[in-house]
């Protein structure tokens, strides 16, 4: 909201202008002055200092370096922290004595937040455009005080960093202002319409807008409107990101939604041999074609996926277990469970692993087996008794099923 920033953030806030302050270092800066300037941060820091304490030395110290300024800066440090008075007079003489000063538009932004947000966005706005590296941490504390798109405007820098920075605000907006942050999107394109991300982005909140029925009138009135101008923005991005997995993902999604999904698992499928990630590609092939319930290629998926190869025992894990997880969602349980096998021969400790195991050795009536393994997770945490209770219930259904025989 509006209401100003946690004590947590202003903390950081502090600290951050008061490190980059301290490193804006004048021409023939002698040792003493970069002494006095070290000594004067660590008193606007330490909040045991009292404020007359304070006083006595920033103006010695103001005498003798008047046009130093560091030294009435640290005087807004120390008053945005303590809070116990105002900070203003101490950034006009930090202004007057330096035209160009980054750190003292963040503590201005700061200290003007709540009496004039405007105006506060526009400090914030200077001091990116004063420093990009303090910018970009200005950028996301701004946020904070936008509430529209024109707010966020008001804070993009007039400088050649406007696009990097209109990218931060965007990525910052989008859990609380979703709207705004579709439209700093669409701004994005408008610089640079060969933005991938930027387009990429354009088409999932297509997607999203696809799926959310009557909270997008727009296009569930119009439905194939939507998608063909979503595919438009498709086909550009392919062009200019070809290898990209999250690009080939979207157009398979799209002619899924146009009512072609044979020839958008086919394309997927065909892309899987030259994208960047195949392996993921693989997962994402066998995530669509369950989705629409196309199971033979959900078999064929799952196969070169397995045959994928894998560059580390932990990718190897995470192929199995994926694998795995499928083939119980489609009800066979033997092949998950030989999976799950397979991703223990990498990581033979793994307590997830183990369980999922001796679950689906349970379920299939391997009781020993089940019983074993909740024998090895019960040495492995002898502090949970889960795993005793389990290898009790296992016991009890081989002498059950012995019994039975």
């Amino acid at each position: 909201g509006r209401g100003g920033m946690a004590p947590n953030a202003v903390a950081i806030a502090g600290a951050v202008a008061a490190v980059s302050a301290l490193v804006l270092v004048q021409p023939g800066m002698g040792h003493e002055l970069a002494d006095e300037r070290v000594a004067m941060r660590t008193r606007a820091l330490d909040r045991a200092t009292s404020a007359p304490e304070f006083h006595v030395a920033v103006r010695a110290a103001m005498r003798r370096h008047p046009a130093e300024p560091y030294m009435p800066f640290a005087g807004a440090l120390r008053a945005s922290r303590v809070r116990d008075e105002s900070v203003m007079p101490w950034l006009e003489r930090t202004l007057e004595r330096a035209a160009v000063y980054p750190p003292a538009h963040l503590l201005l932004a700061r200290a003007l937040v709540l009496q004039s947000p405007s105006q506060a966005r526009l400090e914030y706005r200077l001091a990116f455009e004063e420093s990009r590296w303090l910018g970009l941490f200005a950028l996301t504390e701004a946020t904070r005080v936008v509430g529209s798109f024109d707010d966020a405007m008001e804070i993009v820098p007039a400088t050649s960093d406007a696009l990097e920075a209109l990218e931060q605000i965007q990525r910052d907006l989008a859990p609380r202002l979703p709207a705004t942050s579709a439209r700093q999107n669409a701004e994005i394109l408008a610089r640079k319409p060969d933005s991938v991300p930027a387009l990429t982005r354009a088409i999932g909140a297509a997607l999203e807008d696809l799926r959310a029925g009557e909270s997008a009138p727009w296009c569930e009135a119009a439905r194939a409107d939507c998608v063909r101008l979503a595919m438009s923005l498709n086909d550009r991005t392919r062009l200019l990101a070809p290898h990209s997995l999250e690009v080939q993902v979207q157009h398979a999604t799209l002619l899924i939604e146009l009512g072609d999904a044979r020839r958008g698992l086919e394309e997927l499928s065909a892309a899987c041999e030259h994208v960047d990630a195949r392996v993921d590609c693989f997962k994402s092939l066998v995530t669509l074609a369950r989705s629409v319930k196309d199971e033979p290629r959900v078999t064929v998926a799952l196969e070169r996926l397995a045959h994928a190869g894998c560059s580390s025992d932990a990718e190897c894990v995470a192929i199995y277990r994926f694998a795995a997880e499928a083939e119980l969602n489609r009800g066979n349980v033997s092949t998950a469970l030989s999976l799950y096998k397979k991703a223990l021969a990498e990581a033979p400790e793994d307590p997830s692993l183990l369980e999922a195991a001796a679950s689906l050795a349970s379920r299939l009536g391997l009781h020993a087996e089940a019983f074993a393994t909740y024998n090895h997770l019960a040495q492995l945490e002898p502090a949970n008794g889960r795993w005793v209770d389990a290898m009790g219930r296992e016991k009890a259904a081989t002498v059950n099923e012995r019994y039975k025989r």
